[in-house]
């Protein structure tokens, strides 16, 4: 099945008016290849009430997150699917409010950690959180996400969270040199070749809003996350602007400016796009809902 194929087929199957619960489709390209497809889900009613019966979300919400999972200030982000070679993997994510202090954090973090035991991973999110707090001067804790991506039977296999790079007044920040350079250096990670990238993007009016991070026992990778500054009209700019990206970053062998224009006749924009630290060559692009197609029947 082509891309565009497989991707009207997710958008009957999760979109309108199949379950609705379509929140955006993630493509990872590498060196010019699509090496990964997801589509991730909003945590509607229907979906919530699906997750708690099947497996492995009924264990992680019922026994190994259970604690954090009924805290105040924490709530399901999304929920997605997709095979890493021939083992499917699981992911599930919450978002903690902003308003949540330091401290409130902390006690979160213990919720989430006390039945996974993973102590090295727990010191490396804190680390990671305690790096870019002090490199962008933030008052505010800048943990925004924290999910684990799981086999069937919710054995962790990576531990995600996201860090918000918003300013304190919740404004995007822009990408150029200064903060590229803070970037690096709270990573301790030469971006230089990829520096230029950074900057392409920027100038095609996508703004840095947090860094994703996937820690398992042996590795890390960081993710740089863009999303797209154009709103209400200007929404309409987006599709010239991808086209552009597609051509200058080599996204075009897998998503043509004719997929990209076809995209946008189903509904979709390309609202994010995520930059691998340390890979000039691995971008992740996130395709969502047009505002005007966000609500059935508009």
């Amino acid at each position: 099945m082509s891309l565009l194929g497989r991707i009207r087929s997710s958008l009957e199957t999760y979109g309108h008016p199949g379950r609705d619960s379509f929140e955006y489709l993630g493509l990872t390209v590498r060196d010019g290849e699509l090496v990964s497809y997801r589509v991730y889900e909003n945590p509607t009613p229907g979906v919530a009430e699906e997750l708690r019966g099947r497996l492995p979300y009924r264990l992680l919400l019922g026994s190994l997150l259970s604690r954090f999972a009924a805290a105040g200030g924490v709530r399901v982000c999304d929920i997605s699917e997709s095979l890493a070679g021939t083992r499917e993997r699981f992911r599930l994510v919450f978002t903690l409010d902003r308003s949540l202090s330091h401290a409130d954090v902390e006690l979160l973090l213990e919720a989430f950690f006390e039945n996974l035991t993973l102590p090295a991973i727990a010191g490396a999110l804190r680390r990671d959180a305690g790096a870019l707090a002090r490199r962008f001067d933030m008052s505010i804790q800048p943990l925004q996400q924290i999910g684990v991506e799981t086999d069937i039977h919710a054995n962790v296999r990576i531990v995600k969270y996201y860090l918000n790079l918003t300013l304190d007044t919740g404004r995007r920040r822009v990408c150029d040199r200064g903060f590229i350079d803070h970037l690096k250096n709270a990573f301790e990670v030469n971006l230089e070749p990829q520096a230029g990238s950074l900057l392409e993007i920027a100038k095609h009016r996508y703004r840095p809003v947090f860094v994703g991070i996937n820690q398992d026992a042996e590795s890390c990778e960081r993710k740089l996350y863009f999303k797209s500054d154009a709103f209400g009209r200007q929404i309409e700019h987006v599709l010239p602007m991808s086209e552009s990206l597609a051509e200058r970053l080599g996204w075009e062998q897998v998503v043509s400016k004719e997929d990209l224009r076809a995209l946008h006749e189903l509904g979709l924009y390309l609202e994010g796009i995520a930059s691998t630290l340390g890979r000039k060559d691995e971008w992740r692009l996130y395709f969502a809902y047009l505002p005007r197609w966000r609500i059935p029947g508009s």
